[in-house]
């Protein structure tokens, strides 16, 4: 065991190096920065970085568009990305209720229920013999996906949006977990946050106070629109009138974005925003998901780190990779890096499925039949696919993150073959584009170590956390204010057991924002841990006014309150907290605890037979 256990141990060293050294390869010295950085002070030491300006707001929506561009406008709404969010009512005719009723591990069971006005989803736990032992129902506000792949769903409450486990997965007609929750399952919990829903949302609608709140409602345009890749229009809308009326001098520069007169980059930057993977993307220096403007460079909002084409051995590949893939091409490489997604895609409209072939073909054609390029397949075995060139060189790959759900392959393969790639050694991350040449060194560290940080804490790996320390605390004196990177340090220095570190981190968030659930929360955690019960109940108190649907909150004051005693607060605090987590076994021991403790026998007996019903491994032990 112990041989075992050192083996693990340098594993997970090696994996931290990796991590490490294959992303700082790619970055290089502060002072090789041919000119000053975007964010440096102008002192001559460079000791503190000071946050970008706030970006331009003025939107006025795609119908504000449509005046004038009527033709495109139309061609648009056939586009999926126009329908990428709606409310969760307008979505009845496109399910299958007979389908809305299934089976999922570990005894979790979901029906959905649609009316003319309502679509209500229900998990429930159910014993061997199919007996209901909790369950909860949740009406969804709002659907994410244009349908032709999917929809997942959402609710809305309190300025926060969370995710339902049920998915409707159109391509296989059928209701299933959402992604990641066969693994993982979050129930109801999972915290939707603005880069989710920046991809799918033509404008989001940002809350005050913590991050990744929404206003009411949560989005001002549904779909993506207009300005998603124009940018805000209200002074292109000024512009226009004042020169129809005489008043503006056409020559000037009309202040909208045209992507076509951009460069590579920057008019690639706005497919990019959405299209490349994002788990792995950080933030830069005072910046916010929903700032990026067409006319950006991805580098300007991102640190944007990848690992290969998201492909793997088995041939199956990661939703959202096609520009790794793309970029891995030959065709991409041969025209150094010309070739881009319009090259292939309208941005205002898709072919129909009868015209889809001959569309894609044409666009290959466009470069091979130029060059007296000319397939080398027989007429026989192009004649099933009708010559399709898609068919062959960029197949559909399954998905090895979402269920029912296949990708275009965009490495454009020469042979089936090479569907698969080479199961690869270790973890390798790096840059994206030419990040190392553009993006400071010290917000490269930066990112590095938010990255370490998170990876430590899904991992609960001590070294690669010490690691994540040792990273951001070489950058920290330039981040004073830096929230993310505190935030990611206060994480670590608790993976690696170092409570009072962690809390004066904490500390200092909440002095810079005291609207910040997550670092009250984690004031709290670590005062219940250290036994400081009345510090800790305050601490947790303030997590859950910003946030009243915090598990982890509640529970804790639960379990606090039960401690200190007061049991005429710790029972209806369980009590509501049953109401909304009611599969989580620990919070029925704590209310058993606490009804045991006031004499209300049969109701501890009630909820202590759901504990062990709901955490069959609590039957071996005392409780």
């Amino acid at each position: 065991m112990r041989y075992k256990n050192r083996i693990n141990c340098g594993l997970r060293l090696v994996y931290s190096l990796m991590l490490l050294l294959s992303v700082g390869c790619e970055s290089r010295p502060q002072n090789d920065s041919p000119k000053q950085p975007v964010g440096v002070s102008e002192s001559p030491d460079h000791r503190q970085l000071r946050k970008p300006d706030s970006r331009n707001a003025s939107f006025v929506g795609s119908e504000a568009c449509s005046e004038c561009h009527v033709e495109i406008d139309r061609e648009y709404h056939l586009h999926p990305m126009s329908h990428s969010a709606s409310l969760a009512s307008e979505n009845q005719s496109s399910i299958e209720s007979e389908k809305a009723n299934f089976p999922a591990p570990k005894g979790f069971h979901y029906r959905v229920e649609a009316t003319d006005s309502r679509l209500i989803h229900i998990e429930e736990r159910r014993d061997s013999s199919g007996v209901i032992l909790v369950s909860r129902a949740e009406q969804m506000s709002i659907a994410i996906g244009s349908g032709k792949r999917g929809k997942t769903f959402l609710t809305h409450d309190s300025g926060r949006l969370f995710q339902s486990p049920v998915t409707w997965y159109s391509t296989s007609k059928q209701w299933d977990l959402a992604p990641g929750y066969s693994n993982r399952n979050l129930h109801f919990e999972r915290r939707i946050t603005h880069e989710c829903v920046t991809c799918h949302v033509g404008r989001v609608n940002v809350g005050q106070g913590d991050v990744d709140c929404f206003g009411d409602p949560p989005f001002l345009e549904f779909g993506i629109g207009c300005e998603s890749c124009h940018g805000p229009g209200r002074e292109h809308i000024a512009f226009r009138h004042a020169a129809q009326a005489g008043d503006q001098k056409l020559e000037l520069l009309d202040p909208i974005t045209n992507p076509s007169k951009l460069s590579t980059e920057k008019r690639e930057a706005i497919c990019n925003q959405c299209h490349l993977p994002t788990s792995h993307r950080i933030l830069r220096y005072g910046r916010l998901h929903t700032d990026f403007r067409p006319g950006d460079s991805l580098h300007d909002i991102w640190v944007t780190l990848i690992q290969a084409t998201g492909v793997d051995s088995s041939g199956s590949t990661e939703v959202v990779s096609h520009v790794p893939q793309m970029h891995a091409s030959r065709c991409y490489q041969a025209t150094n890096g010309k070739l881009g997604c319009n090259s292939c895609h309208s941005p205002h409209g898709v072919p129909t499925e009868k015209d889809k072939t001959d569309f894609y073909r044409s666009r290959c054609l466009n470069c091979h039949e130029s060059k007296g390029h000319q397939c080398v397949e027989s007429e026989s075995s192009r004649r099933p696919t009708n010559d399709s060139c898609i068919v062959c060189h960029m197949p559909r790959l399954d998905a090895n993150n979402v269920p029912h759900t296949s990708q275009t392959d965009h490495r454009i393969i020469r042979v089936r073959s090479r569907v698969a790639e080479p199961k690869a050694e270790g973890v390798r991350f790096t840059l994206f584009g030419d990040g190392a040449k553009v993006i400071p060194s010290n917000e490269v560290t930066r990112a590095k170590g938010i990255l370490m940080s998170q990876f430590a804490q899904r991992d609960q790996d001590k070294l690669l956390a010490a690691a994540a320390v040792e990273t951001l605390e070489s950058v920290s004196g330039l981040f004073v204010d830096d929230i993310p990177l505190l935030g990611a340090l206060a994480t670590a220095y608790s993976v690696e057991n170092q409570p009072q570190k962690a809390r004066e981190i904490w500390r200092k968030v909440v002095a810079i924002n005291p609207q910040s659930e997550e670092a009250w929360r984690g004031l709290g955690m670590l005062a219940h841990d250290l036994g400081e019960l009345e510090e800790g109940l305050f601490a947790l108190r303030k997590a859950m006014t910003l946030n009243p649907h915090d598990r982890i909150s509640i529970g804790r004051s639960v379990h606090l309150l039960g401690m200190l005693k007061r049991f005429d607060e710790a029972i209806p605090l369980a009590e509501l907290a049953v109401t909304k987590f009611p599969y989580d076994p620990q919070l029925h021991q704590w209310l058993s605890n606490a009804y045991k403790a006031v004499g209300r026998d049969a109701d501890a007996e009630k909820h202590q037979k759901l504990y062990h019903a709901l955490d069959p491994k609590s039957n071996s032990t005392n409780p």
